[in-house]
């Protein structure tokens, strides 16, 4: 089986690190991958390793006839099977190509909870029977698709996996290097977010809930691990509120092992999510978890089983949530407890699996060519 993993993204964030798990767990099965996406950037250079042959292509719009005949030229030379497209203007990439080229398995992934634009267009997109199949991975994404009419039959829930080993670190060690590099002394809590610095994270609440939590008098410190269009503004709301001793941007790291560890809770602030592996990832490492209620997250928390989950866009509801984490001990150890149960749901391998046996599944279908 001969695969092809479309991703156009400019920049390294959840979905493209779930795009490279699913490219290394295939790597076991008989399957020859190639990847297709922007020039020079990281999901072309980091999946380079794991595939027959990495093709850059420049393209950021949704038409452009050029790269859909590129994209032809690459599946009829490769005798692609499948063509799995990772982001949206992939997948409308993709979509123009099977119009001309109808011998491949298309699988659509969504893995945001946002609205799909309201234009005959974008509804297309996923209405079209060239569509094969759309993986989602959260329920709640799978309902906004039903609402827009898009048949519950055409729609794969396969959930985003974590890889539990590859931010484990010793936590004492951990704990004891972070506080010494960041002058944090030990009677201070610290509470970590890993995002992206989009508006859909909505640092905003986070920060006035930290506010709020340090005008009562509680010594917190918060990393905010990431990078993005609304770092500027992010860093003007911390100055505005005064938080410049509270606040700690590393910026973007691919060494997160080195800071998990030593965070006391994990704090997500998103008003859309599509599932959260960041909030996974911090359950696999032992750190209870305070959550808005937002996408598929209470699908990953339960009603407040793993985690306690709060409504979003409400800052003070927030800065309770981790008031209830820090002023109880016994409840930062049962959810560190129970998270990192929770967690082993959500496994990279059965996420592969699951991926691997739908591929199977569809590339026996009149829309793909019989294969030995």
């Amino acid at each position: 089986m001969n695969i092809l993993h479309y991703n156009t993204f400019s920049e390294w964030r959840g979905g493209e690190q779930q795009g490279l798990y699913l490219i290394q767990g295939l790597g076991k099965h008989p399957v020859i991958q190639y990847s297709m996406g922007l020039p020079g950037l990281p999901f072309l250079e980091r999946t380079a390793p794991f595939v027959k042959e990495a093709y850059p292509v420049a393209s950021r719009g949704e038409i452009n006839p050029s790269v859909v005949l590129s994209l032809i030229n690459i599946i009829k030379k490769n005798k692609i099977d499948i063509v799995h497209t990772h982001t949206t203007h992939a997948h409308s990439i993709a979509l123009q190509a099977k119009h001309f080229y109808n011998n491949f398995v298309l699988v659509v992934h969504r893995r945001v909870d946002f609205a799909i634009k309201n234009n005959s267009l974008s509804l297309y997109k996923y209405k079209s029977e060239k569509v094969d199949i759309i993986v989602v991975v959260s329920e709640c994404i799978k309902k906004i698709l039903i609402g827009y009419g898009i048949p519950a039959s055409k729609i794969e829930l396969i959930y985003d996996g974590v890889d539990s080993e590859r931010l484990r670190a010793d936590p004492i060690i951990t704990k004891r290097t972070i506080r010494a590099q960041y002058g944090i002394a030990s009677d201070t809590l610290i509470l970590g977010n890993i995002a992206a610095l989009s508006g859909s994270k909505d640092h905003y609440t986070l920060l006035l809930a930290l506010s709020a939590l340090v005008q009562e008098g509680y010594r917190c410190k918060l990393f905010i691990l990431g990078d993005g269009e609304q770092k500027e503004p992010i860093v003007c709301e911390i100055k505005r509120l005064g938080l410049e001793n509270h606040v700690i941007m590393p910026g973007f790291r691919s060494d997160l092992e080195n800071f998990i560890s030593a965070f006391d809770i994990y704090v997500n602030s998103s008003r859309t999510e599509g599932l959260g592996t960041s909030i996974i990832d911090a359950m696999a490492n032992d750190i209870p978890v305070v959550a808005t209620h937002a996408g598929g997250v209470p699908e990953i928390l339960g009603d407040n089983e793993f985690g306690i989950l709060v409504e979003k866009r409400n800052p003070a509801a927030l800065a309770q949530g981790i008031k209830r984490m820090i002023q109880d001990q016994s409840l930062r150890n049962h959810y560190q407890q129970a998270g990192r149960a929770r967690a082993e749901h959500f496994c990279v391998e059965t996420m592969v699996e699951k991926t691997y046996k739908l591929y199977n599944k569809y590339r026996t279908k009149g829309s793909c060519r019989s294969l030995s």
